[in-house]
């Protein structure tokens, strides 16, 4: 498996946002806490194995939104959506089920059609070749186990909007 280190940085990135405040404690990461500068977010992870190569598949949710990242030997995938996008997401994924039952069911394999638009610069295309489907984005292809275990990460949200919630509430009693 390829280094998670591009991982931890997307990771990472979306998880805080801690920036220095002028204090005259030089404790950034007190101060950090104290004028509330970090963005807080919470994330599940699930591993596992798709066709014999380990995966690793997670969710990380803020108030900002929702990534979901896939990450096995041949690269990372992420998907970023606001929390308005979340279904739309949803639907596209349910969408995948029906076209790759339906490309199944009538032997069809060859085509591509437009799927999914997130943000101008998330473009994700139902793609079906030689009789697999995927989604495709910039980042690569995502296949039906990627979709599936993404749907069950999407189904944690309210648990994780209870859990940042209650973080959030914790950080209120630092500052």
């Amino acid at each position: 498996m390829k280094p998670l280190f591009p991982l931890i940085i997307a990771f990472g990135l979306f998880n805080s946002a801690c920036q220095k405040t002028p204090s005259s404690n030089d404790d950034s990461t007190t101060d950090a806490k104290r004028t509330g500068y970090c963005q807080t977010s919470v994330g599940r992870v699930i591993e596992g194995s798709k066709h014999g190569v380990r995966c690793r598949w997670s969710i990380a949710y803020s108030d900002g939104g929702v990534v979901l990242i896939a990450s096995d030997i041949a690269g990372i995938i992420s998907i970023a959506a606001t929390h308005k996008e979340v279904p739309k997401l949803q639907e596209a994924i349910e969408k995948f089920v029906k076209w790759d039952e339906a490309a199944k069911q009538n032997d069809v394999t060859g085509f591509e059609k437009d799927l999914l638009f997130l943000q101008p610069d998330q473009r994700f295309s139902f793609v079906n070749s030689r009789g697999v489907s995927s989604v495709r984005g910039s980042e690569g292809h995502l296949y039906a186990d990627d979709l599936k275990t993404f749907t069950e990460l999407l189904k944690a949200i309210p648990e994780l909007k209870a859990e940042l919630d209650a973080k959030k509430a914790k950080l209120e009693l630092i500052k």
